[in-house]
């Protein structure tokens, strides 16, 4: 996807075995900030998909490109360059080298490629460059920024608002958020984040950002659901009620379940399931999550299912 372009020395067509990944148990990159590995992933969250919200990205939105960095297991990115409608041309940005039962079971376009570098890194700017040439419809990034360095944040910004050129979907963790390799001054609220963005000269989609929201509940309540927004680029048109069509045909009445507020604009998961409703309705969506997981990724599921998962 990237021959002839600065990015092509870091794209591959190779891909590790998760098992190969689960020998090296003792090698848990990201642990206290930085690039994660696959088994990093894996061993502390399990597949941890939001199905609702990756069909938010791929059928609502129908990027004909999308970028996105820094991908965790693949799952998300690999559900985009399957699943939109038409196609859609899926780059991932991670250091670390993707699984093969993700990435090495198909070819392109038909699963997303990888490039492995570091985007804030020296060797990366000509392949930022090249990136820039193309933009993207879609640029994403999910509970990732908050694994960098504070002094890189203005770089990070930066070229995702320059390379987005309609949609911006980005998430980060909150302060105080627990997690594995956060890095404490990494972490913004998400009016923050906004306000950077902003800055460069991107414009909030409030109802397409509570919209997101919502599908990313229950699976991702302690994270996506609590901090994403949607942004589009200045100059881009978008129907917000466009955006929401497609999930709206869906009975998903979890998503819309009422949910109790500590701020006026963010949701807050409620986390204790202390109502029965709520226990009721997050174990169905855990259930249902796992059904889509091992039909999606059966060897994926089986790896984790190896592995021990466990909180790191």
């Amino acid at each position: 996807m990237w021959n002839g372009t600065a990015c092509e020395a870091f794209e591959l067509s190779k891909f590790r075995s998760g098992h190969g990944y689960h020998e090296e148990e003792g090698k848990l990159h990201g642990i206290r900030g930085g690039q994660w590995s696959p088994l990093t992933h894996i061993r502390c969250y399990g597949l941890n998909t939001a199905p609702m919200f990756m069909r938010f990205l791929a059928f609502a939105i129908q990027p004909r490109s999308a970028l996105e960095i820094g991908c965790g297991l693949g799952t998300t990115a690999d559900f985009v360059a399957r699943f939109t409608p038409g196609g859609s041309m899926v780059t991932c940005l991670e250091p670390e080298p993707m699984l093969e039962e993700v990435f090495g079971r198909r070819s392109l376009p038909w699963r997303p490629t990888q490039l492995a570098v570091n985007l804030v890194a020296p060797e990366a700017q000509a392949c930022q460059s090249a990136m820039l040439s193309r933009s993207f419809d879609l640029v994403y990034s999910l509970e990732v920024a908050e694994h960098i360095s504070p002094t890189t944040r203005s770089d990070f910004v930066r070229f995702i608002s320059s390379v987005t050129s309609w949609i911006l979907v980005f998430s980060a963790a909150r302060p105080g958020q627990p997690g594995t390799g956060h890095v404490s001054g990494s972490m913004l609220l998400k009016k923050q984040w906004i306000r950077l963005f902003e800055e460069k000269g991107l414009v909030l989609l409030p109802n397409a950002s509570s919209f997101a929201s919502r599908l990313a509940h229950p699976e991702r309540a302690y994270d996506i659901s609590s901090n994403v927004f949607v942004m589009r680029a200045r100059d881009a048109q978008v129907d917000e009620l466009e955006l929401s069509k497609d999930a709206l045909v869906l009975d998903r009445s979890l998503a819309f379940l009422p949910r109790p507020r500590t701020h006026p604009k963010e949701w807050t998961p409620d986390l204790a399931g202390t109502d029965p409703s709520w226990r009721s309705a997050i174990n169905a969506a855990t259930h249902a999550q796992k059904i889509y997981e091992a039909a999606l990724w059966p060897e994926l599921t089986m790896l984790a299912a190896q592995v021990s998962t466990h909180s790191c």
